[in-house]
């Protein structure tokens, strides 16, 4: 299940670790989180919209990325720092009878820009 933190920060319920952006869970993990986000102070963030659950028809599916409209597709592309996800998400719109060049375009950047930066925008820390 893909769940998406649009806070700054980390956030934990139980053992479950949501990092800022989008993060894919198990099964397990999902339903510990959904008795977490039962509490009080945790259904305030879904309330709020900072901590986004799947809706609909694709809340358990693997390949939720082709059942978004593009545009949705692609913001949630953008807010993915996971290269696992992002070549999982590449190869679910590529198998899709709908493929998507904007989408496919828009994963292929994001893994660009995260996982090879240019040259000028790596910062040598020694």
């Amino acid at each position: 299940m893909l769940v998406h933190n649009k806070g700054r920060f980390i956030r934990h319920f139980g053992s479950v670790r949501l990092i800022p952006g989008v993060n894919q869970i198990t099964d397990e993990a999902a339903k510990e989180l959904s008795k977490e986000l039962e509490k009080p102070l945790n259904k305030a963030l879904v309330d709020s919209r900072e901590i986004v659950l799947p809706e609909g028809k694709s809340k358990n599916t693997s390949n939720q990325i082709t059942e978004l409209n593009a545009n949705d597709a692609i913001g949630l592309v953008q807010d993915t720092f996971d290269k696992e996800l992002l070549e999982k998400f590449l190869a679910d719109e590529e198998a899709s009878s709908k493929k998507r060049v904007s989408v496919v375009k828009a994963i292929q950047e994001q893994i660009e820009t995260e996982f090879n930066p240019a040259d000028e925008k790596i910062v040598n820390v020694d």
